[in-house]
């Protein structure tokens, strides 16, 4: 059985996903002031952890001390993180760009994609591809079906 997912979890990979999104610089100002608010307010408490998180965002463990710190607050307050992390979530959602096929962090690729169609967006994104074999079927990126 799988472990139920907290707020703290949610909080923290939040936190996680728009530090890593404002760090690349690839959202707007409504995006980072939503993210501003939920660090902020995690802060109160995970001032440090929170910092270490930011500096690396991909660290389950950085993640895993601020959920912990989240999760032993009182629930008025876990109950108001969440809602924060559902903003940023959403606001990450309106700003951010579709994405066909992103790719990152792979050794020794080989990309065989279909047709893609691109609405708006972006078709395909390989970032620091450094192997093995990616085979994808034709796609609409940023378009919906009947559209």
């Amino acid at each position: 059985m799988s472990d139920p997912v907290t707020n703290g979890v949610v909080v923290a990979s939040v936190l996680a996903m728009a530090a890593e999104a404002v760090i690349k610089s690839g959202v707007g100002e409504v995006v980072k002031d939503a993210y501003k608010a939920l660090k902020e307010r995690v802060s109160q408490w995970a001032s440090g952890e929170v910092a270490a998180l930011e500096a690396a965002p991909s660290s389950k463990g950085k993640q895993l001390a601020v959920a912990e710190i989240v999760d032993v607050q009182t629930q008025e307050n876990k109950d108001a993180l969440r809602a924060l992390a559902e903003i940023v979530i959403a606001k990450l959602k309106e700003c951010g760009p579709a994405i066909g096929a992103d790719f990152s962090r792979v050794k020794d690729l080989e990309i065989q994609l279909g047709n893609i169609t691109v609405m708006s967006g972006i078709g395909v994104r390989v970032q620091d591809a450094r192997g093995g074999t990616v085979k994808a079927g034709d796609f609409v990126v940023g378009g919906r079906s009947g559209n």
